[in-house]
């Protein structure tokens, strides 16, 4: 225990430290308003769970090719299903099947863990749900030099003709998204 002059120096000092959090709660120290807890501080970017990568300038068509870091992407098949649903929160129905090809001319293995494919549908680019049972097949962990790769991936949207389908596919975290659109019967 403190002798008593320093014990009562600290519970002067405890006593002044609570006072200072006291008073206007939307007043911080700094002199402006509190942030509000849904607004996130001006010094931190706000998220939204994912990390979405910045979209190309515009997309190309379906049956075209576009190039990022020496991979090659195209869709080289698109295709309506009926789909059985094999997981929670999907729902058996008609799906679009999609079929992406890899090709590398890069100088090392590219690591294709992190690929994602989106599909949108429509002029409002209503998000398509994917499917994880068959006939989706994903991507190999990595594709070598010279190589070439392809997955099998399916998603739910609605019967009828689909104006536009935008197929979106990030090969690296944080480069911006490779998309092709068009049309699909």
């Amino acid at each position: 225990m403190l002798p008593g002059p320093l014990r009562l120096a600290s519970l002067g000092l405890a006593g002044a430290l609570l006072l200072t959090g006291c008073g206007d709660d939307d007043e911080p120290a700094t002199g402006g308003p509190a942030p509000l807890p849904s607004q996130p501080a001006a010094s931190a970017p706000a998220t939204t769970g994912t990390d979405a990568a910045p979209a190309q300038d515009e997309p190309v068509p379906l049956d075209a090719t576009a190039e990022q870091g020496g991979v090659t992407v195209r869709v080289v098949g698109l295709s309506r299903q009926q789909v059985t649903a094999t997981a929670p929160g999907e729902t058996s129905g008609p799906a679009l099947v999609v079929r992406v090809r890899l090709e590398s001319a890069a100088d090392e293995a590219v690591d294709l863990t992190t690929v994602q494919v989106t599909v949108d549908v429509g002029p409002e680019r209503t998000p398509a749900t994917p499917f994880t049972g068959p006939p989706t097949d994903v991507f190999a962990p990595s594709l070598a030099p010279g190589d070439s790769a392809e997955a099998v991936l399916a998603y739910g949207v609605p019967d009828g003709p689909l104006d536009p389908v935008t197929v979106a596919v990030a090969l690296t975290p944080g480069q911006p998204l490779l998309a092709f659109s068009g049309p699909v019967a």
